[in-house]
């Protein structure tokens, strides 16, 4: 039996695969806690650099609720959690836990003395404490947004994902996840980025653009390599996951995305005008950014084992 390429020799129940087979085990949980702790790490970073309290609020909170829940689940038996911090010589999902870990100790300490009515706790951000403290939260919410890339390069099995790209890949789109949930929240926001809105129009439209060109370097290259690369690339591009791939994470993820930014940048409109066609723009780049990782996933074939 021939199906997409890959040969099966099958035989009562029992089904052996030659050819290329695509990895079934890392689908939507996994896709949301690599998305939950990209996009809230982005958050804190972008956020804790223009002084917007509370992205840096939100970040926090995406990374603590729904990137430790999505993990959790996908466990199944939490109480086995703790195994996961035992090597961290040797497992990025060891190292994972430990720079997610250390990002939300140190950046739920530096966020306290930003929030109202605790502003009398010794180590604000202008002082010698909080800015050490501040570095170390940054340092690890850093970590959080590249060590799911690192994890997939480190896939021995899974020829599609071991590219140096993918870490680069995974930190563009965390930053670019980060500004598009300041401008989902621009609705609330006032004047809060008023100074800033312009400098995260042009950054986020410099992000899409090389998001796209790396992400097209990353699919392109792989049809002059070997077999399981290229059925990745082919489910991408032709097969069932592009309408996703090329719909989802292209067109509404990033053309769009940058299309609406431009617009903003060149009008000359205020902040609270400007606001819900913000909105917009992070919603739909925060869509594109789940696909990203959804498509990622699921195109992941592995090599052959003859």
């Amino acid at each position: 039996l021939r199906k997409r390429g890959v040969t099966v020799a099958v035989t009562g129940i029992d089904k052996f695969v030659v050819g290329p087979r695509v990895q079934r085990e890392w689908a939507w949980l996994i896709t949301l806690a690599f998305f939950f702790g990209g996009a809230g790490a982005g958050a804190f970073l972008v956020s804790s650099i223009i002084g917007y309290t509370p992205g840096v609020l939100i970040g926090l909170g995406i990374v603590a609720i729904g990137k430790n829940s999505a993990h959790m689940m996908y466990l199944g038996k939490p109480l086995r959690f703790w195994r996961a911090f035992s090597r961290p010589q040797k497992s990025w999902v060891s190292r994972g836990i430990y720079l997610v870990t250390v990002f939300l100790v140190f950046g739920i300490v530096y966020a306290l003395p930003l929030i109202s009515g605790l502003e009398w706790l010794p180590w604000g951000a202008s002082t010698v404490q909080g800015k050490v403290i501040y570095i170390i939260a940054a340092l690890g919410a850093l970590g959080v947004t590249v060590y799911t890339g690192f994890l997939m390069a480190y896939s021995p099995g899974i020829a599609f994902w071991n590219t140096a790209l993918l870490p680069i890949l995974f930190l563009l789109y965390a930053v670019m996840g980060g500004i598009a949930i300041i401008f989902a929240t621009a609705q609330w926001s006032g004047n809060a980025l008023a100074g800033v809105s312009k400098n995260l129009e042009s950054l986020e439209m410099v992000l899409l653009i090389i998001a796209l060109l790396f992400l097209l370097a990353h699919v392109l290259s792989t049809f002059s390599s070997s077999l399981s690369r290229k059925e990745s690339a082919k489910i991408l591009i032709t097969g069932r996951l592009a309408p996703l791939f090329l719909g989802g994470v292209v067109g509404v993820g990033l053309i769009i995305p940058f299309i609406i930014a431009l617009t903003l940048y060149v009008k000359e409109i205020s902040i609270v005008q400007a606001a819900p066609i913000m909105v917009i723009a992070g919603v739909l780049d925060l869509g594109g950014s789940i696909l990203l990782r959804y498509c990622l996933l699921r195109a992941g074939t592995y090599s052959p084992v003859i």
